[in-house]
């Protein structure tokens, strides 16, 4: 099942109505997958070309605001962790290529006594918490 549809199910309607922490923009990369940050002048004076890092999200900027590395082409921008710095930067998608689906990757919420645990095709598995 689609992890974001299970989430949705699981967390009841304060979870998913208008929230847009829930949606699933149409987008190359996805939540939970590894990227690779691409060359351009925002990316090299930061240091962050060649790096590899886990989505950990997505925002509509014009309802967030957040700090964006790069000149997004649409209303869209990427969260990316970086576990060596213990960081995360919002990009524009068009600086991120897509490095795998990040197989293995596992995701957990409190009060909640499963987890999803991602699969090489970008599907995810739920499993009871141990």
């Amino acid at each position: 099942m689609d992890f974001w549809k299970r989430l949705r199910q699981l967390l009841g309607p304060e979870g998913s109505a208008k929230d847009s922490t829930f949606a699933r923009a149409e987008s190359a990369v996805q939540f939970g997958d590894r990227v690779r940050i691409c060359s351009d002048p925002s990316t090299e004076q930061r240091g962050f070309v060649g790096k590899i890092g886990t989505v950990y999200g997505q925002t509509t900027p014009s309802v967030t605001n957040p700090e964006i590395i790069g000149a997004p082409a649409r209303d869209y921008a990427v969260n990316v962790h970086f576990a060596d710095l213990e960081q995360q930067f919002w990009f524009a998608e068009h600086l991120l290529e897509l490095v795998d689906r990040n197989a293995g990757f596992t995701v957990s919420i409190k009060g909640i006594g499963k987890n999803w645990v991602r699969n090489a095709d970008g599907d995810w598995d739920e499993t009871p918490r141990p």
